[in-house]
């Protein structure tokens, strides 16, 4: 099995294929994250730094192959193109988890879960669009479950002091007081670009 990517969606894809016995490469092109992943011992899961060379080895040799690539703000760069499928065993499977930023395979196109596969170069592709909705109430109490901290924060503090003090729920911010504060929305949308500390009075001047 070949994943890549090593965030949440990569990490946790080879720490379960290793619990059913599998072996695992995960690629990625952060050092850090793959040494974290290492360093956890995982047994049967080796790491490799991504290179054009090294994804299209580990996808020719794949019965599995996993893309969980997100870059944030941007497209999902295609990095197995269609010769590399076409070049794959056949009846293999690709995982395309990203796909609806395009997926980081050329061949992969979003699918339903009431026609979650198709067959292209001799493999078969799993491209669902929202892949927690096969399992609705586990995806939904997840979901609460990470958001609920930040409702507490937000309800027990109120909007500005919240975001002061959460650079992360800051981050997340897109829209405040009808104005775009997050760059890579504004990039899409042709808006102006605001900064938060602009919008909102998160720098209040000590009493």
């Amino acid at each position: 099995m070949v994943v890549l990517g090593c965030g949440i969606v990569g990490s946790g894809a080879a720490r379960m294929a290793s619990g059913l016995g599998a072996q695992v490469v995960v690629i990625d092109r952060d050092v850090d994250r793959l040494r974290t992943l290492e360093l956890a011992r995982i047994p049967g899961v080796t790491t490799l730094a991504a290179s054009a060379l090294g994804i299209k080895d580990a996808a020719l040799r794949a019965d599995l192959l996993i893309g969980a690539v997100h870059v944030v703000g941007a497209r999902t760069p295609a990095l197995v193109d269609r010769e590399t499928v076409e070049g794959m065993k056949d009846g293999s499977v690709i995982v395309d988890v990203d796909v609806d930023y395009g997926g980081c395979v050329e061949t992969s196109r979003p699918t339903t879960l009431d026609d979650p596969v198709f067959v292209d170069g001799g493999v078969i592709h799993y491209c669902v669009k929202n892949v927690p909705a096969a399992v609705p109430v586990t995806a939904s109490r997840a979901l609460s479950n990470a958001l609920l901290p930040y409702v507490r924060a937000l309800a027990g503090h109120g909007l500005a002091d919240a975001l002061k003090a959460d650079e992360g729920l800051g981050r997340g911010v897109a829209i405040a007081e009808g104005r775009v504060v997050d760059p890579v929305l504004a990039r899409a949308t042709g808006a102006d670009h605001s900064q938060l500390s602009s919008v909102l009075p998160l720098h209040r001047e000590a009493r």
